[in-house]
């Protein structure tokens, strides 16, 4: 037989060991494990961070390094001859391919190639 009483909603049930953990004033109390695995179903529905990941410090040092020879590959095709949003595009496009798992935009790439003052 199950202890759950008719039309108790997991929320009231979590409001119920609230109210035990205030009013016996102990910072615990036992949870039975139906409870616990309702609440572990709440918790995987919960809002999911946005946007990337953070990377580590080899691959971050990584990418810049090859932001900043995309940069000087951009200038030695400018001294080529090739016209300069040309060779921005073709130097992105080469590092874009040497950063091929951190699957970033073509502009991003453009963007982090400026240099900022």
């Amino acid at each position: 037989m199950s202890t759950r009483k008719r039309g108790t909603s997991t929320a009231d049930r979590i409001r119920g060991l609230e109210r035990q953990v205030r009013t016996k004033g102990r910072g615990y109390v036992q949870v039975p494990i139906r409870v616990l695995a309702e609440i572990f179903e709440l918790a995987k529905r919960a809002p999911k961070t946005r946007g990337r990941q953070p990377i580590g410090r080899r691959a971050k040092m990584y990418e810049n390094m090859v932001i900043s020879s995309a940069r000087g590959r951009k200038a030695e095709l400018i001294a080529g001859g090739l016209p300069r949003g040309k060779a921005t595009d073709q130097a992105a496009q080469e590092a874009k391919a040497k950063l091929k798992k951190r699957n970033l935009a073509l502009s991003t790439i453009k963007r982090r190639m400026q240099r900022r003052q």
